[in-house]
């Protein structure tokens, strides 16, 4: 199977049993077009940030705080003396390296809820 494709089913999967939680326990688990369109709106929209955020390497930013706490606990001071040799080390990796598909996904889901969220209104 292709990488890609994995990683986009996978990415499914897991976005699915998370909207699954997030219906179970912020909504009480009721069957309406308005709980279900919530919780699908509600992880597309942390999916499609975090993807965002991955996609136009403004995961940069939070390198620092990984190396402040790698550093805190004494683990990048042997191979890294400086943030700056870090952030060389560290240059060319992806934080999450499947973002394109994330945030395929969350448009995908923002269209679900969009077409839900009609339903819901088409029945008052």
């Amino acid at each position: 199977m292709n990488k890609r494709l994995k990683y986009f089913v996978v990415t499914l999967l897991i976005s699915a049993l998370i909207i699954y939680l997030v219906h179970y326990t912020i909504f009480d688990n009721l069957y309406t077009f308005k709980s279900i369109s919530n919780a699908i709106f509600v992880v597309g929209l942390m999916m499609f940030f975090v993807s965002l955020i991955s996609i136009t390497d403004a995961d940069k930013i939070f390198r620092i705080a990984v190396y402040s706490f790698k550093s805190i606990r004494r683990k990048t001071n042997k191979k890294y003396r400086t943030y700056y040799d870090y952030a060389l080390d560290k240059e060319n990796e992806k934080m999450i390296p499947f973002a394109l598909e994330m945030m395929l996904i969350s448009i995908l889901y923002f269209a679900i809820a969009f077409y839900l969220s009609q339903r819901y209104f088409d029945s008052l």
